[in-house]
């Protein structure tokens, strides 16, 4: 038997699996009113370092686990922070993907980000993917605070 057909039946399973269903979808912020975390939809970012924001996918709950890829892009070179589930920086610094387990039992999939110094402003684009289908692409821009 051919020691690699295991690996290529597993790869050919999990390409097979089914992608969530998106019942919703949404870009916030978060927010501190009176001492209490909040999020709030929206699609402008303040410039501020320490600013978190993210997504969230509303999706059919199930009894299962699936692997999302983020793909994160800026308007200029950033400072990526990587972490345990960033697997990739592009040369130009300008854009990574971020691979993680998202469990479905809750009903959804949620992934955050917070402004570090020096990050640019503009637009910015994540795109997140079951496998190779699109479950959302998420368009925002990080705005420099007037004051």
């Amino acid at each position: 038997m051919n020691a690699a057909l295991p690996v290529l039946l597993l790869l050919a399973a999990q390409s097979a699996e089914e992608s969530p269903v998106v019942r919703d979808a949404m870009f916030y912020v978060q927010e501190n009113e009176g001492g209490q975390p909040a999020t709030r939809r929206t699609i402008v970012v303040p410039l501020r370092t320490g600013q978190c924001y993210g997504w969230a996918l509303r999706v059919e709950p199930e009894e299962r686990t699936v692997s999302i890829r983020e793909v994160f892009e800026l308007p200029a070179p950033g400072n990526w922070n990587v972490g345990d589930q960033m697997s990739a920086v592009a040369r130009n610094a300008r854009t990574a993907v971020t691979q993680f387990e998202a469990p479905l039992s809750e009903g959804v999939i949620t992934h955050g980000w917070c402004v570090a110094e020096g990050d640019p402003a503009g637009p910015h684009r994540i795109r997140v993917y079951h496998g190779e289908t699109l479950l959302r692409d998420f368009r925002f821009t990080v705005t420099a605070e007037t004051r």
